[in-house]
């Protein structure tokens, strides 16, 4: 892979993850202010329940996708960014630019996902 091409991935990579990180610590905070707020009246605690389960559920997401990006910087920093985990094909460059984080080709993808559904 072409260093400039690695080099814009990298950023792209680092952009995004330091976007979810501000992103959680301002649903820190969030959850914080909620949490310190007085008793509330028993509908607005059920839309709080309902808000924090949405908040919970964004939270396992962003962090899987956390951990894929920094599994992609540590691609990139040992050469092997680029190259599928699985099978060891190059990426296709328009799935890494759709989905920089991806460790698999088009192929082991589907493939996976197809083993995990059933």
């Amino acid at each position: 892979m072409q260093t400039n091409v690695r080099d814009a991935f990298e950023q792209v990579l680092r952009r995004r993850r330091a976007e979810l990180m501000r992103e959680a610590a301002e649903r820190t905070v969030a959850r914080r202010a909620l949490d310190e707020e007085g008793e509330r009246e028993l509908v607005e605690r059920a839309q709080e329940a309902e808000l924090r389960q949405i908040l919970n559920g964004l939270d396992d997401c962003q962090r899987r996708e956390i951990t894929d990006i920094d599994g992609a910087l540590a691609r990139l920093a040992d050469g092997s960014y680029g190259r599928c985990t699985h099978c060891d094909a190059a990426i296709e460059i328009d799935r890494l630019a759709t989905l920089p984080e991806t460790a698999h080709c088009m192929d082991c993808a589907s493939a996976l996902e197809f083993a995990d559904r059933s």
